[in-house]
């Protein structure tokens, strides 16, 4: 709460302030329907599909470092692998070696700016895939040393099987668990995988029926694909369901603390608010004030009228005294035609001043309902909080007594709380 500052300039009579609406109760949900891409797991509007991605992207970080992780061991138990069984003097050991050094110290790079990055970004992901990609695709070799008298490349790329079960299970991790920039990794696989069944078909000895592997891991691929697609949607509409949960909980909140005919708070959040704040006020010796206001003669109104006059009545004084009110100050109904203000931050002296401004807005103001015109006024009571208060209830009951006295007086005024002295009147 704010230290007391002047009230905030009235709104034209009549007006609400956004906070404040007079419509009879919250309005129902509302909340978008999900539009997804067609082809891609994707949200159509862009600013969804970032909001999405944010609220992911711890989940896609975790994600990265664990494929980090594995790219590592993967590239880790290759260079053991090459240095224990491969022959020195093979065409290939030299440069491999080196790529896996430089694979693995990229990886290691791209799983520090990961962890340090705090949003999420096109280059990252895409440049963690490919050097992911590129330290697991390394397995496919690894201990298993291709036949003699094989060029430079052959060495260098001897497929296996396992191996291109890795890029299935990588994949498959990659796409299903990384929510965002799906075609472009879909890209980054599908190339990879088609490079290496290339390899297979054409380069590399020792596997039977290189044609059979072709279909059996492009089926594979079109598997993952489905199941990565489908689960990717599904996220996005988990997501867009818990948005809407979340929206609707706020509005049963917002019903719950509110008054349902003046939109004000209703009693039981008075409470809430005002208890932490006595609270706060004998712990520090900061003032806090109430002002406790009634319709004079509001029965009349009712009885002459009707009650539908008598609610817009109702909803007019609630948009007069909360367009005077400040952020920190809170309007609640506790009764029929029976209002609390709860004032932080505020002297005694100061809130009755405020009170009066507003009995003499009250009084002044043009109430209107169906074309009748009416005059209405309030009596208000004052009360600041003291050291030796037990409750909020001892403070209310000491503003109650003071709008008591301002009905035995006369009405249409302000009275202070009653004391041993005789009590102020303005």
């Amino acid at each position: 709460m704010s230290s007391m500052s002047p009230h905030t300039p009235p709104q034209p009579d009549g007006a609400t302030p956004d906070r404040y609406s007079p419509a009879l109760g919250p309005a129902p949900v509302t909340a978008p329907k999900p539009a997804l891409h067609w082809l891609i797991p994707r949200f159509r509007d862009a600013e969804q599909e970032h909001a999405f991605q944010e609220a992911c992207f711890p989940d896609t970080r975790t994600a990265l470092f664990l494929l980090g992780i594995g790219g590592i061991c993967a590239a880790l138990a290759t260079i053991h692998g090459a240095w224990t069984y491969l022959p020195h003097d093979q065409p290939g050991y030299s440069p491999g070696q080196t790529i896996r050094m430089l694979l693995l110290l990229g990886s290691v790079t791209a799983m520090v700016i990961a962890l340090r990055a705090s949003r999420p970004s096109t280059l990252l992901r895409t440049a963690s895939l490919v050097l992911i990609l590129g330290c697991l695709t390394l397995a496919l070799r690894m201990a298993s040393p291709p036949p003699e008298d094989v060029t430079l490349f052959e060495a260098l790329f001897h497929v296996s099987r396992d191996g291109l079960t890795v890029i299935m299970v990588v994949a498959m991790a990659a796409l299903t668990l990384i929510v965002g920039h799906y075609a472009i990794n879909v890209l980054i696989f599908a190339l990879a995988l088609t490079g290496f069944l290339l390899i297979a078909n054409n380069w590399s000895e020792g596997l039977a029926n290189p044609v059979s592997l072709t279909y059996s891991f492009a089926t594979a691929f079109v598997f993952v694909l489905a199941l990565s697609h489908g689960m990717q949607r599904m996220r996005r509409h988990i997501f867009v369901a818990r948005q809407q949960l979340q929206e609707a909980n706020a509005q049963l909140h917002e019903i719950a603390i509110r008054d349902y005919l003046t939109d004000c708070f209703n009693r039981r959040h008075l409470y809430t608010l005002a208890e932490p704040e006595l609270a706060r006020a004998q712990r520090h010796g900061t003032p806090l004030s109430v002002l406790m206001l009634d319709l004079d003669h509001f029965k009349q109104v009712n009885d002459n009228y009707g009650h539908a006059c008598g609610d817009a009545v109702l909803c007019q004084a609630v948009g007069v005294i909360q367009g005077r009110l400040r952020i920190s100050d809170a309007l609640a109904r506790i009764g029929g035609e029976e209002f609390v203000v709860l004032l932080p931050e505020t002297e005694l002296e100061q809130a009755t001043l405020l009170a009066e401004r507003l009995r003499q807005a009250i009084a002044d103001h043009p109430f209107a309902h169906a074309g009748q015109h009416l005059a209405v006024t309030a009596s208000w009571g004052v009360a600041a909080a003291r050291p030796e208060d037990a409750n909020v209830d001892v403070l209310l009951d000491r503003a109650d007594r003071g709008l008591y006295l301002a009905k035995k007086s006369g009405r249409n005024r302000v009275c202070v709380e009653a004391t041993d002295i005789e009590p102020q009147t303005m």
